[in-house]
């Protein structure tokens, strides 16, 4: 059988290295903010990239992204006084995970100017569940893992939704 990839005996060493992504949930976590029980509206062009990208069971990440939109905007401000472009290596990252799942699933981005919506909407919701998962298996793996599980999903959500909203991932209906 041919193997791509390490083989660790012992402890991987990809385990002892820090994460961009874990000192911007961090930084999240520690921004002051109420509950809000009412439930706020999205803007309507973030429900326009919604129904362009057919996003159906994952529209509860855009939802609790309304929650935390203040933070994340300074949590991003505040990641580039951490890390030397900071702000930059998460967006990249987030760009790349996306590029990854389309590989996965075969949606062709390189040779053409326009990415085949019907299969973005086709696969929307497995797109970001990908996403998701690898941001949160990338969080937990790292050596600065200090915080609650609770608080890792809410914020991997924030910020993958703070990506959808910017067009980092998924595709922008006004290209």
């Amino acid at each position: 059988e041919k193997q791509i990839g390490n083989t660790y005996f012992g402890t991987n060493p990809e385990l002892l290295i820090g994460s961009a992504i874990n000192e911007l949930l961090n930084t999240l976590s520690n921004k002051p903010r109420t509950f809000q029980p009412k439930r706020r509206r999205p803007s309507a062009d973030t429900i326009i990239k919604i129904e362009h990208n057919n996003l159906k069971s994952r529209q509860n990440i855009v939802q609790t992204y309304q929650n935390y939109c203040l933070q994340i905007e300074e949590s991003f401000l505040d990641i580039d006084t951490q890390i030397i472009n900071g702000k930059t290596i998460i967006l990249e990252n987030l760009q790349n995970l996306y590029f990854e799942v389309l590989d996965e699933l075969g949606i062709d981005y390189i040779s053409v100017d326009i990415i085949d919506i019907n299969k973005i909407r086709e696969y929307s919701d497995d797109i970001i569940d990908y996403i998701i998962l690898k941001l949160k298996n990338s969080s937990i793996e790292s050596s600065n893992c200090n915080l609650p599980h609770e608080a890792i999903d809410i914020g991997i959500k924030v910020i993958v939704a703070h990506a959808f909203i910017e067009c980092i991932i998924m595709e922008n209906p006004n290209p």
